[in-house]
């Protein structure tokens, strides 16, 4: 009876968990040919999540400043099926290996660049280091979502409450990218599950 009571225990803390996780990460960025032409690709990881209000942040403001943020008030981001892409990308210095802008969401795929006003509610890119870097999406409310660390940056615990602050060691410089390689979101926050390559073989777009 007792072992019985701790399962449930176990599977209700479980639940709970997962519940007050917002089911997207990031999947894969990039720092782009050359220049400062970083992109982002998230990714949705459950069918009905509310992605309103899901912005990105780094430390250099101690994640206090939204270097961008999905609309709050946008109806086509309030159920989103699993599967769904968002790239951004900075709007002053656009990467050539990005796709075309794609701004139809009824496909379950953007592609904009960061002052896009249609689905962003706070326009912006925060250049991120070739040397080092910590940042992440956080909730409208402030909880961290999932992380990224590299290079000279320390992991922080903003992101506990989510998916984790994934530690990806060396730095990711420039005409590098970083992808996600495992299918399951509580998976992207083991370095173990992530790879680097040049940024000419990244996907924006598509799934790993």
């Amino acid at each position: 009876m007792k072992k019985t009571v701790l399962v449930f225990l176990g599977f209700l803390f479980v639940v709970s968990l997962s519940f007050a996780q917002t089911q997207i990460i990031i999947n894969e960025f990039s720092q782009g040919s050359d220049g400062s032409k970083e992109w982002v690709e998230l990714v949705v990881t459950a069918n009905s999540t509310d992605i309103r209000g899901v912005y990105l942040a780094d430390d250099d403001s101690g994640f206090s400043t939204k270097d961008f943020q999905l609309k709050t008030d946008l109806a086509a981001f309030q159920s989103v099926s699993r599967g769904a892409i968002i790239v951004i990308y900075n709007s002053t210095d656009r990467d050539g290996t990005l796709p075309a802008d794609d701004t139809d969401f009824s496909d379950n795929l953007i592609i904009i660049p960061s002052n896009n006003t249609t689905y962003l509610e706070v326009t912006g890119w925060a250049s991120l280091s070739n040397t080092g870097e910590d940042f992440g999406i956080f909730r409208s409310d402030g909880l961290g979502i999932h992380g990224i660390s590299y290079g000279i940056g320390t992991p922080t615990n903003d992101f506990d409450a989510g998916w984790g602050q994934v530690d990806l060691g060396g730095a990711v410089g420039a005409n590098k990218s970083a992808y996600f390689t495992k299918g399951t979101p509580v998976e992207a926050g083991s370095g173990l599950n992530w790879s680097t390559q040049v940024s000419t073989n990244a996907t924006p777009g598509e799934l790993n």
